[in-house]
Formats: structure tokens, sequence, C-alpha cells
């Protein structure tokens, strides 16, 4: 009962409060809490109507804001278990896993979406009550038996060397270059991409100091190519922003949808058809040269700034033709 008061005392609080300063006051929180001994009320959580789900749904974003999950993604978990709330009929903590299957089938009948769409549903849904579950917040976790809906993976396709030749041939300015050939060069995320600051660029070393997901700092680094194209954009560019990529009009930070519209346009210039260019496509592309170029596994997830080198290796499969070369070469 000690973590159930804390988490709802963070969720009381916590609401306009920055991650830091959230992750402060959880610890004061437990300096105090240690020194009582806590009872639950006669009235248990797991009875209760909608109300109480809805505040336990708003305990569980506050807990995964202080772990570092960044805004965007939390308001998009706020948004499924909001669904998840209004189409569930049961108290939370009578459900079952029928019961979850139920509103996961409905949930995409009523919408028309695609099973990798459905399977990200049902892992918000699966990681709340499996917290709740943990966090005696409900009797049991309804969903252990629940299982991964089967979807067709497309494999993602990296940019040829071919292609990339294309790609800065369709750049029609300075500040297009110097986007493409900083997301080639330091494998970023379109998020970390329009966070670089000017003053998270070591020259020297050519060393881009990132953030972004999980809220965490990593470092990348620049090519020469890259190193000229963001040089001649910063000698052109008329504005004094911090960040390195800014808009021409006004000067303001770039946002997610203006570079994913830059780079369709490059597409377009570059007459790569119905080729879909990305920022992630440009990421996977840095991490498929890199493996192919023989470059330890164990550094390009330090490079990509993944935890699991098992999610590095779904980023860079290895071409299959180089696959067959190397067979005919070692296998005799």
């Amino acid at each position: 009962m000690r973590d159930q008061l804390r988490n709802e005392l963070l969720a009381a609080i916590g609401e306009k409060m920055g991650t830091q300063d959230l992750q402060i006051a959880g610890k004061v929180i437990d300096g105090v809490l240690a020194n009582y001994d806590v009872k639950p009320a006669e009235k248990h959580l797991a009875l209760l109507g909608r109300d109480e789900l809805e505040k336990l749904i708003k305990t569980y974003i506050v807990v995964r804001r202080m772990e570092g999950i960044s805004d965007t993604t939390l308001y998009g978990y706020m948004r499924t278990l909001r669904c998840f709330m209004l189409g569930v009929r049961k108290p939370v903590g009578e459900l079952t896993a029928n019961d979850v299957r139920l509103f996961l089938y409905e949930y995409q009948d009523a919408r028309g979406i695609s099973n990798r769409s459905l399977d990200s549903v049902r892992i918000v849904v699966c990681s709340f009550l499996r917290w709740a579950a943990s966090e005696k917040y409900i009797p049991s976790n309804p969903v252990e038996m629940i299982r991964p809906i089967k979807y067709e993976r497309k494999p993602r396709k990296a940019v040829t060397q071919l292609e990339l030749e294309m790609l800065r041939r369709g750049c029609r300015d300075d500040r297009e270059l110097a986007l493409l050939e900083t997301m080639y060069s330091t494998a970023c995320r379109v998020s970390e991409l329009i966070g670089i600051k000017l003053s998270d660029i070591d020259w020297d070393t050519r060393t881009v100091t990132l953030f972004g997901k999980g809220k965490k700092y990593r470092s990348s680094y620049l090519n020469a190519k890259s190193e000229i194209a963001i040089k001649a954009y910063l000698h052109r560019r008329k504005h004094d922003s911090i960040f390195l990529f800014c808009n021409d009009r006004g000067g303001e930070k770039m946002t997610k949808s203006n570079v994913e519209r830059i780079m369709r346009g490059i597409a377009q210039r570059a007459g790569l058809g119905d080729r879909k260019i990305s920022p992630h496509v440009m990421r996977h592309t840095t991490a498929t040269q890199a493996l192919t170029s023989g470059m330890p596994i164990t550094d390009i997830q330090k490079l990509l700034g993944h935890e699991n080198v098992n999610t590095t290796m779904v980023y860079a499969k290895v071409n299959q033709d180089d696959v067959r070369g190397n067979h005919q070469k070692y296998i005799v």
C-alpha cells in the first residue's frame, strides 16, 4: 500500500512538474513514507468504477513519466488507455483476458486499423494492466495469457549508395544538404536532429551530443561530408538561432513535420518515384552501411543509442547478396 500511496501523491502533484522535479519529489515522499505504516481503506480500488479507472490511468502516466518516457509517447498512451476505459464493460479488477480480447477486436473493427497498429494498442493496455497488478491495484494480471498479435513485418529497405548520391543531387539548398548529411552521418532520430544546438557540436573532434529517446544523452559523429555541408549552411544562414536547424522564416526551431516534408521533397526531386525516404530510413541506412562495412555490432548499437543489441539487428539487416558472396568465399 505504501507504493500505491506514493504513486497517487505523485499523480496529484505531478501534472505541472517537469520530469526532474517529479523525480526529486518521489525521493522526498519515499523518505517520509519510510517512517509510516500504511494500511488500505475499507473500499478496494479494484471494485470501483470508471472514475477510479481514470484516476488509476493518470497515476500510471505519472509513474511512466518519472521513468523518462517522452511527453509525445505518454500522450499516445493516454489516448489509448482512455479508449480502453470507455470500451471495457466491467470494473478493472474484474477484467478477464477475454474482456481485453473483446476490446481489441471491437477497437480494430471500429477503426479499420492493421494488425500492426492493433498490436501497439495491445502493448499499451497490457503494460498498464501488468503494472496495476504488480502494484496491487487489482488482484491479478488479466493479460498474462494474451499473446502478441501476428502481422507481416515489411523488411526495411536501406538507401543504396546510388540512391544516396541521387538524394544529394536532389537537395535544392545548403540547408537540405546539411540535413541529409547530418542524418546519414550521425544516425540520429528526427527528435534528436531537431534538438541539436550549435553548442552541442565539438568541431575539433566532430562530435555531436544528441538528446532524445528516454531523455538520454549520447554522442555521435560527423564525417567530412556532413561537416562541410553544415558549415556551408551556417555560413549563409541569416538567423542566429541556438539550434542547428531552423526555419528560414523567423528562425524558429524546425519540427518533425518540417523535416519529413523536406525529405519527401528531396526524394521527389531526386527522381526516386514512390520510394519512401524518411529520417528513419536514413537512420536504417547508416546502420546497414556500417554493418556491411565491418563495424562491430556493439559499436553500431552505441551509435544508434540502443539499450538492447537485438534492436540494433532489426535496424541493421545484412544484405543477402553479402551473405551469398561470403558463403561462396568461406564455405568451400
